[in-house]
């Protein structure tokens, strides 16, 4: 399966510089939700869809994560 490891996402938010204030904000919205109530084992990868559902702040709000959780 194509995507992100959850322990590649926790290393880059530990990692990163930032150019601008929004890739700051989608990158920690994902950190949040995959890191702390959808935490899975580190090897459980992250479907592409999620970064691209970050970059739209309102279909990531109405997103239904509770469902997903």
């Amino acid at each position: 399966m194509r995507g992100v490891s959850r322990e590649n996402l926790e290393l880059q938010m530990s990692n990163a510089k930032f150019d601008n204030d929004e890739d700051a904000i989608k990158l920690s919205l994902l950190y949040i939700i995959f890191c702390i109530p959808l935490s899975n084992a580190n090897s459980v990868k992250i479907d592409p869809k999620f970064f691209a559902l970050a970059d739209n702040l309102d279909e990531f709000n109405e997103f239904p994560w509770g469902v997903l959780s």
